[in-house]
């Protein structure tokens, strides 16, 4: 088969979408309509919005593209009918779209949550009249018959939609077992394989039920998969063992077995400022490229350029408003990927009219400001893992919130190998950035917005000082006076929660994180207990009394934390 390039096109849906909080992870159906139906205006400015994005990325190499939502091209019998005129009016608007990046050569294929619910699918469930594998097989297969210029299918059973997010339907972990993905994966299968399609399933899971370690637990790997071999199958997996961040060595599961596997590679980083400021990908993805590109069993890549998290950030890759930053991971990562080129051709020919050389170490000193800054080297090198979760790389920054509290403190004292090292390599980071300064000067980098990128920095790593001095008297009130004047100079941006009470809880905080944080993917004996059912009853009440200290987006924006203790 052809090798996959494929890229998110979601950005164009966010074209006519008005309000200031982004949920980036999925269509914002609820804000382009009225009265529960998509408006002429909206489809209008998508779909012009879709025609300048195919034509850009076709162009830069990708040949294929995933696109929301499943449930929206499906319409089953037993809606109501006016939900099912609703969504008569979705399936023509995707057919526009379909024909739009077929007649470019562009694969089509689409995103499903397993599984999406309603009020008449939960209906029709409890009455015992069907299940969610039988919906499943019904809507694939009237989707891939009703819209033929669709390729395939993207599967993703580890998580599911936030708190808040609003919508003709919903999502919610269904599958929970090994056996249970392996059967599920088993019975969709000949669906595809009668129509020449592709099932590609995606391995990302956040720590819930049996399943949650299935993105770097091999075991795990091997039992879901286990005696599933089709031609029309594709494992799909992020690079890393955690979600989209730095510091991840190459997932050994890309090396487990010969199963066709996709590697997902992110662009516009939603870790790392989301395109506002330079956090370059280019080397990073290199090395991945370097160490797969004799595996036999790579099939292309899934990249994300604006997929993933909730911001006020709004630049939509490739239109309007754009980022230069994104622009440049984009365009690099497909020539490193498809056409094997080495990072500083790629950059040149991105940008051949910027002098090389000096280009060249922008990025490189920008790429170290963000490791020594943003992230922690001194705990961000580590390998942690909570229960069934590889433990991020950085705690204290999520999306575009920055949350200093006793937790945070603790947890980063807890693991951090040198406190004094962190800090000083934080004070030369913003050193670094001065650098910068002078550089985009130097050559004319008009895209680079150093006084947001400085002061931005200037304040993680006032947050730096926060977790790691010994006397911080005084300092809190300070901070928050300096994140004021952040706010009012740069509306819309990062968010700083900051919350310390310190007392005797600190150093049993401090012990707990000890016991229960493990520094091996192997599971420990003691962790039998500590993640019993009757241990995880208990965590979950304490996080119930306690959750009103934690960042109020935990408990609105991402899915329940307590899922996490499932």
């Amino acid at each position: 088969m052809e090798k996959i390039y494929m890229i998110d096109s979601i950005g164009s849906f966010f074209a006519p979408y008005k309000k200031n909080k982004v949920n980036w992870s999925k269509i914002p159906f609820h804000h382009i309509e009225e009265q529960g139906v998509i408006t002429d205006k909206a489809e209008e400015k998508i779909k012009k919005s879709f025609e300048i994005y195919i034509e850009i990325v076709k162009k830069m190499g990708y040949n294929s593209i995933s696109m929301d939502e499943l449930c929206y091209m499906v319409n089953f019998d037993f809606y109501k009918p006016e939900l099912k005129s609703q969504l008569n009016k979705y399936r023509n608007f995707f057919k526009s779209l379909f024909k739009i990046a077929n007649d470019a050569g562009m694969g089509i294929f689409i995103n499903t949550d397993i599984m999406f619910y309603n009020d008449d699918i939960r209906k029709l469930i409890e009455q015992g009249k069907t299940n969610e594998l039988e919906l499943l097989k019904t809507a694939i297969a009237d989707v891939l018959d009703s819209f033929s210029e669709v390729s395939g299918v993207i599967f993703r059973v580890g998580e599911s939609d936030g708190i808040k997010t609003r919508g003709k339907f919903a999502s919610s972990l269904y599958l929970k077992t090994k056996k249970q993905v392996n059967l599920f994966i088993k019975s969709l299968l000949p669906i595809f394989e009668e129509r020449s399609k592709h099932l590609i399933f995606r391995t990302w899971t956040v720590g819930a039920y049996k399943i949650g370690d299935l993105m770097w637990n091999p075991k795990t790997y091997r039992d879901v998969f286990k005696g599933i071999d089709s031609e029309n199958f594709i494992i799909s997996m992020k690079f890393g063992e955690s979600d989209f961040f730095k510091y991840l060595d190459l997932n050994p599961n890309f090396f487990i077995d010969k199963k066709k596997k996709l590697i997902e590679l992110q662009t516009r980083r939603e870790y790392e400022g989301f395109g506002e400021f330079p956090s370059f990908v280019g080397w990073d993805y290199k090395k991945y490229y370097d160490r797969l590109e004799e595996e036999e069993s790579i099939q292309g890549i899934m990249v994300w350029c604006q997929t993933g998290g909730w911001s006020k950030f709004k630049n939509l890759t490739f239109l309007k408003g754009s980022s230069f930053w994104n622009e440049l991971n984009t365009y690099v990562t497909i020539q490193v990927f498809k056409n094997g080129k080495s990072v500083e051709d790629a950059v040149a020919e991105f940008v051949p009219e910027m002098p090389k050389e000096k280009f060249l170490e922008f990025l490189k000193i920008s790429d170290e400001v963000v490791r020594e800054l943003l992230y922690d080297p001194g705990y961000s090198q580590l390998e942690l893992y909570f229960n069934k979760v590889r433990i991020p790389p950085i705690i204290h920054i999520f999306w575009n919130n920055v949350t200093i509290t006793d937790f945070t403190i603790q947890f980063y004292r807890a693991f951090c190998t040198d406190y004094n090292t962190s800090l000083e390599k934080g004070i030369k980071a913003l050193e670094k950035i001065e650098k910068l300064g002078g550089l985009s000067m130097e050559i004319g980098l008009e895209d680079y917005r150093y006084d947001f990128h400085h002061d931005t920095f200037f304040l993680l790593a006032k947050a730096r000082d926060l977790i790691y001095k010994d006397s911080i008297e005084g300092e809190v009130k300070n901070f928050k006076k300096m994140v004021k004047k952040y706010k009012v100079q740069y509306p819309g941006s990062y968010n700083f929660y900051v919350k310390i009470d310190g007392g005797k809880a600190k150093s049993l905080l401090a012990f707990m994180l000890k016991t229960l944080v493990r520094k091996d993917r192997k599971y420990r004996i003691i962790d039998r207990v500590l993640f019993s059912p009757l241990s995880t009853r208990i965590y979950i009440g304490l996080y119930r009394v306690a959750k009103k200290k934690f960042p109020k987006f935990l408990n609105k924006q991402a899915m329940p934390v307590e899922i996490l203790f499932k």
